[in-house]
């Protein structure tokens, strides 16, 4: 169920393309660093989207901000062509943390699949995927009371099942533009499946 609401390949479509047009835009649009709070309210939906209305009719916006705003604006999204999906007790030593790393296989893909890498995304959602406290760090903080014995047990070490809920979800997929969704689903396999990256890039 989470992976169905959070982690919908539609919303996430969306949303890389709408981040993408961000970072394009981030000059125009005010967004900065240092941005102070009032600047950053200032940032809601009916703001940015005007502000990247004017930057079309002004012809500001460059071609591939362009052409992924057009696409947004008429519901056509990017379309997923690889996904890999993995849990993990500890998310954060991730390797795909590493934005190096991931414009690195984006390059990669787009050379074998002989496409632009800039109609090549990677999509790796760091969301929380279980309703746990940040503070608990070990085990699932959830403690089991034995009567007979008196004493509490982290419920991990009575059931594998409570540890197998205790992981984080890990979805890695790569998205592209309809047109091309083959051949750079076929470049896609071929990177993560090859025994180089297999050793560069573990979970």
């Amino acid at each position: 169920m989470f992976k169905a609401v959070y982690y919908h390949r539609t919303v996430r479509a969306a949303e890389i393309m709408f981040d993408r047009i961000l970072r394009h835009t981030a000059v125009d649009l005010g967004i900065h660093q240092g941005m102070s709070v009032d600047e950053y309210l200032k940032l809601d939906d009916g703001y940015v989207w005007s502000k990247l209305q004017e930057l079309v009719r002004s012809e500001k916006l460059n071609k591939n901000a362009l052409g992924l705003f057009k696409m947004l604006n008429s519901r056509q999204l990017l379309k997923s062509c690889y996904e890999v999906v993995r849990h993990e007790i500890d998310p954060q030593s991730r390797i795909f943390n590493n934005e190096k790393v991931l414009y690195a296989l984006v390059d990669s893909i787009a050379e074998k699949a002989k496409v632009d890498p800039e109609t090549v995304f990677i999509d790796t959602p760091t969301l929380p995927t279980i309703p746990l406290n940040n503070i608990v760090k070990d085990g699932f903080g959830l403690l089991v009371y034995d009567e007979k014995t008196k004493s509490e047990y982290d419920a991990s070490h009575i059931s594998p099942l409570t540890n197998a809920l205790s992981q984080y979800m890990v979805v890695l997929r790569v998205y592209t533009f309809a047109n091309q969704r083959e051949t750079v689903a076929t470049a896609a396999k071929s990177i993560f499946t090859s025994e180089l990256i297999s050793e560069k890039v573990s979970y």
